[in-house]
């Protein structure tokens, strides 16, 4: 019989112990792995020991290098920072809710682009799934540089917003 109680370690392990361990049984070298990504050896580091993110674009070359889904390795980026934040406590729980403020996240669940979460950190990182980035200020930095780009009509009749302009940003790429 399982208890309610969902296992919670004390520690967090970045998804870079995942890639170091596949490229050591794959005998992969640092070096030929920071040149396959595209980076430099610092950047492979980086990512290894868990201070770079894993976005979409470094989820879909690990995908291509070293096997795995793209959404294996944003899943197992989000529930890395997941870690993180519960062992860090409270700080990141209220920039969680403060993003989500920022979002139409009752929007997003009804049109079921997202799935509903009590738990403002866990809705956060569901809805960075969603936007395919590991991070709060990923996304911030992110959609601010498609937000600079794109044109579209608007009126005075409804103010915008731009997580909601991130939001059906992101949808339309998703669907297409």
């Amino acid at each position: 019989m399982t208890s309610g109680n969902p296992f919670q370690p004390y520690w967090a392990s970045p998804p870079g112990e995942t890639i170091a361990e596949i490229l050591r049984k794959k005998r992969i070298d640092l070096q030929s792995f920071a040149s396959d990504m595209g980076g430099s050896e610092d950047d492979a580091q980086c990512l290894l020991q868990g201070a770079c993110a894993i976005d979409r674009s470094v989820a879909e070359r690990l995908r291509d290098l070293i096997g795995g889904s793209v959404t294996f390795w944003l899943n197992r980026e989000a529930q890395y920072r997941e870690d993180v934040a519960r062992l860090h406590g409270t700080r990141e729980q209220e920039n969680s809710v403060a993003w989500l403020k920022e979002l139409p996240v009752r929007d997003m669940v009804n049109f079921g682009w997202i799935s509903r979460f009590s738990d403002k950190v866990k809705q956060a990182n569901e809805c960075m799934r969603f936007f395919g980035v590991p991070s709060i200020d990923s996304w911030r930095s992110t959609f601010s540089s498609v937000q600079s780009v794109v044109a579209f009509r608007a009126t005075n009749t409804y103010q915008s917003s731009p997580g909601a302009v991130a939001a059906w940003l992101r949808q339309g790429e998703i669907s297409s």
